[in-house]
């Protein structure tokens, strides 16, 4: 949904970009102390356009879990977007780079 709209209603690449992201995590505790298990809360927002001064960030919010297993993380959010007012499901699994 982020990029360039065009006359027909469709929605193209721009020359300028722009996101920004606040997660906060902690971890949960069972009897046996820290568990591999974490709680997230964050915030993203984004903008694509093909000037830098027509950069309006859209923004969600959303909840999330994290597990470190042992061949790395994953992860699994629910977000949801303010403006267009719609819930997504995310789920990445490893290292993003």
């Amino acid at each position: 949904d982020i990029g360039v709209r065009q006359a027909d209603g469709s929605v193209l690449p721009g020359r300028y970009k722009g996101v920004v992201s606040l997660e906060w995590q902690r971890p949960i505790f069972n009897a046996n102390g820290r568990s591999p298990v974490e709680s997230v809360l964050f915030i993203d927002g984004g903008a694509v356009a093909d000037r830098a001064g027509d950069l309006k960030p859209l923004w969600g919010v959303g909840t999330g879990v994290r597990y470190n297993s042992p061949v790395g993380p994953l992860q699994l959010d629910l977000a949801y977007g303010l403006e267009t007012r719609r819930l997504r499901l995310h789920l990445n699994v490893g290292f993003t780079f």
